[in-house]
């Protein structure tokens, strides 16, 4: 990071190397230690002393959903309603319309908007994730072994998703599963390099 970029997610973690300062179009890498993510996204345990700031609000004492209404998302294994339709879970977010539109253009998830949630894989249920958090229009993002069951082509989706993500200054943290996670950091979409800024 450079100094004269001040962090977009300033986060003061009572972990080991927790002093997370991520500038807005920059990601930054965590231990692979659950703990961490908790944290970030207030899933952490209420007497951890953990300090997190987006765009200098602080977000101590606000609990996931509100920490998601003020800009910070996260895409990890995600929990479903499993009656309610693939479909009406986006839709909650983003409207039936857009819901409908995001889950066509999205491998894995295409034509399954009328299923049961309770019937996807792992890995569709991260990509359904993904689509959570973009439809959140998040300011900062955690991304906890985001790629985990993700096939080749929705690996090449959420690795689009995050270099826009990136190009429009949002702040990124990830805690890496797989060594196409790693890629994310290191190169764009395009095979170009991207410097990745460190805490």
């Amino acid at each position: 990071m450079t100094a004269a970029a001040a962090p977009l997610l300033d986060a003061r973690l009572a972990l080991p190397d927790g002093h997370l300062m991520v500038p807005a179009g920059a990601i930054v890498e965590i231990p692979d230690d659950p703990r961490y993510v908790a944290a970030l996204v207030g899933r952490a345990d209420r007497g951890q002393r953990h300090r997190v700031a987006l765009a200098g609000r602080h977000l101590d004492r606000l609990g996931p959903a509100a920490r998601v209404r003020a800009g910070l998302a996260a895409v990890s294994g995600t929990e479903v309603a499993q009656d309610v339709s693939v479909g009406d879970h986006l839709a909650a977010i983003t409207g039936r319309r857009r819901a409908g539109a995001a889950l066509g253009e999205v491998p894995l998830l295409a034509g399954r908007g009328q299923d049961p949630a309770g019937l996807l894989s792992g890995g569709e249920r991260r990509v359904l994730a993904w689509l959570v958090a973009v439809a959140t229009a998040p300011r900062a993002v955690v991304l906890d072994r985001a790629g985990t069951g993700l096939d080749p082509a929705a690996l090449e989706w959420a690795h689009s998703t995050l270099d826009a993500w990136l190009d429009r200054g949002v702040a990124v943290v990830i805690r890496v599963g797989r060594t196409q996670e790693r890629a994310w950091i290191e190169r764009t979409a395009d095979g170009t390099p991207r410097h990745a800024a460190s805490a």
